[in-house]
Formats: C-alpha cells, structure tokens, sequence
C-alpha cells in the first residue's frame, strides 16, 4: 500500500492529558483488480466516487473493495472529518484521500517547560491486518502543497521539523507495517508574553492605580 501522511495544522497541545490534536492530510493507494477498465469507454483514466461505494454494501452494482483499514495507532478515537476523495485509475488503482481533525496519544517531558521542545510521533497502521498481508511504503504526495503555517500569538506550539518513517511494529507473535509521522515542535514565547504576561501586568496596573491618585 502506496501510503503519505501530512500535518496541515497542530491544532492544541493537552499536557495534562498528554494528547496532541492536529489536522491531518492521509493519502493511500492500493490495487483492486475488479476495477480496472478501459478508458477508451469512459474517456477517461480516472473517475471519482463516494468512498461509502467502495466498503459498504451495493448489491447488484459493485462488489466491496479490499481495504488496508488504515487507522491512526496511537488516536484517542475522537476524530472528525470530511467528506474523503475516492478515484479509480484505470490500472486498478484506488487512492483515497482524507483531510481529518484526531487527537493522538504522545508523550511529553515537561522538565524543561516553558522552554520545552517535545518530539512526537503520529502513527498510522493496520490495526488487525499484520506485515503479511499490509505493508506500507512511501507514496508520492501529488496533492497540493501544504502551506506553512503562520506563527502569530494565539499559536502556543510551532512545528520546526517533519519527517516521516516507515516502521515494523512487533505486536504478540506478528509483525506489523507502521508509518510514523515524526514531529519536532516548541513552544512559542509570544502566546505566553500576550496571553499571560501582559494581561498579568495590566491587572497589576489597575490593582496599583490607587496608589498613585491624590486623596482629594
């Protein structure tokens, strides 16, 4: 399974919680013979449809797709998304895309808080499908380009580095394919110096501003 993973935005950081929400950008591509065709038919090599077509039950006009079931590993099971984007190449190819908001469960060493950097990891798998029958590898992303994202000071966290691996994750006896989407984010100072300080300070201000006021 042709697989590529993309944080859009890192969304909140939970450190009581040790969470992490961001949005994410997934792209797979697999083969389903069943569905190749020729163009020359349909005058064209691709065509889009509902993703509820291809795993849910359509008696009498197509047969259910084989799926990776590729889910996030380490979510927290509360997700939403869009619509996701469906097309068949004529070679066979299916390439499912999806945009999603999901909160993942990461691991944060807070000792050096506020002027932490925190390395974490988003992992998206097979969750019952072992090395055998799901294996990802790295898949082009032809998708638009993610825009980078613009520091301003209601952004707590900055992402200063993304890489993403693929992995084999021992689970029981079976080996499993993993892609790990590895983040390197810090915390920004200016969320703290407007959210914090400068309204701590303003409330000294008034709190003081008697002092300062003659008695008559």
């Amino acid at each position: 399974v042709g697989f590529n993973a993309n944080l859009i935005k890192l969304k909140s950081i939970n450190t009581k919680d040790q969470t992490a929400r961001a949005v994410i950008r997934v792209n797979y591509k697999f083969t389903d013979a069943r569905y190749l065709f020729d163009p020359r038919y349909f005058g064209t090599f691709t065509c889009q449809v509902p993703a509820a077509v291809l795993w849910e039950s359509q008696v009498g006009k197509m047969p259910l797709a084989w799926g990776p079931k590729i889910i996030a590993l380490n979510g927290t099971g509360d997700s939403s998304s869009g619509l996701p984007s469906v097309s068949f190449h004529s070679k066979g190819f299916v390439e499912y895309r999806s945009e999603h908001i999901e909160d993942f469960e990461v691991g944060l060493d807070l000792r050096s808080f506020p002027f932490d950097v925190q390395n974490i990891s988003l992992k998206f798998g097979s969750k019952n499908d072992n090395l055998s029958n799901v294996r990802l590898i790295e898949m082009e992303d032809t998708s638009s380009p993610v825009v980078s994202q613009v520091i301003d000071s209601d952004q707590e966290w900055v992402t200063i580095e993304e890489n993403i691996e693929f992995i084999h994750e021992q689970r029981g006896q079976s080996l499993f394919s993993v892609a790990a989407l590895d983040l390197k984010i810090k915390r920004n100072p200016n969320y703290y110096i407007f959210k914090i300080i400068i309204p701590l300070f303003l409330l000294f201000l008034v709190s003081t501003s008697q002092f300062w006021l003659k008695w008559d």
